[in-house]
């Protein structure tokens, strides 16, 4: 009945979300607030709470939440990354994969930089993905880890590589790998690894080789 009110009915929604509803009524009222557009930037701490709940659904719908908030919710990102690895539970995992991805940070993610990149080493593929694409939009920041991130193609999962090489793309000139690690790959028996690395090794030749910068073994 409160959804039928529409944006009025947001300071009622949010008596419920600080409250100590019943779960169901909390989540409803969480997705009532999220379908009439009343998500705000204030009501990040509101969800950020029920991150640790002892409840998978109320994490679940809390990780989401902060997902769609965006930006104001980059303070919580070590949180996230922390549910992230949480492997007793999938549904909070991927709640929390999901959440990463739909936070789409960017620089805002740069304090986390160290805490994402060991998430490339991580068992789960999903997890693994998401880590290289939230890398691959921090621009320079993501420099230190190109290695790593290089290393990722060695995977067997096609969706992985995929998200390593629209990485790299995006990466572009900060994407210097050692010229060693670019003859591996171009030995990898992908057609879209092997095109990729060729394309990028003629841009890195040209912007760095002059410098200096590319090409020690």
């Amino acid at each position: 009945m409160l959804g039928k009110l529409g944006v009025g009915a947001v300071h009622h929604l949010e008596h419920i979300l600080e409250g100590d509803a019943d779960k169901f009524i909390w989540m409803n009222a969480a997705w009532t607030l999220q379908e009439i557009g009343g998500l705000a930037a204030r009501h990040v701490k509101i969800f950020a709470a029920q991150l640790n709940h002892h409840d998978e659904g109320v994490t679940c719908c809390a990780l989401d939440m902060l997902g769609e908030l965006g930006e104001p919710a980059a303070q919580h990102v070590g949180e996230i990354i922390r549910l992230m690895k949480n492997t007793d539970t999938i549904d909070v995992q991927e709640a929390a994969v999901n959440a990463m991805r739909s936070l789409r940070l960017g620089e805002h993610a740069v304090p986390h930089l160290d805490e994402v990149a060991a998430l490339l080493e991580d068992d789960d593929q999903t997890v693994k993905k998401t880590a290289v694409e939230i890398l691959g939009e921090m621009g320079k920041h993501a420099a230190p880890h190109v290695e790593a991130i290089f290393s990722v193609l060695q995977s067997v999962n096609y969706f992985v590589q995929k998200a390593v090489v629209d990485a790299l793309w995006r990466l572009k000139a900060h994407a210097v790998p050692s010229a060693k690690a670019v003859m591996v790959l171009l030995e990898h028996g992908d057609w879209q690894v092997k095109t990729t690395i060729a394309m990028q090794s003629w841009r890195w030749w040209t912007t760095h080789h002059k410098a200096g910068m590319w090409g020690r073994m």
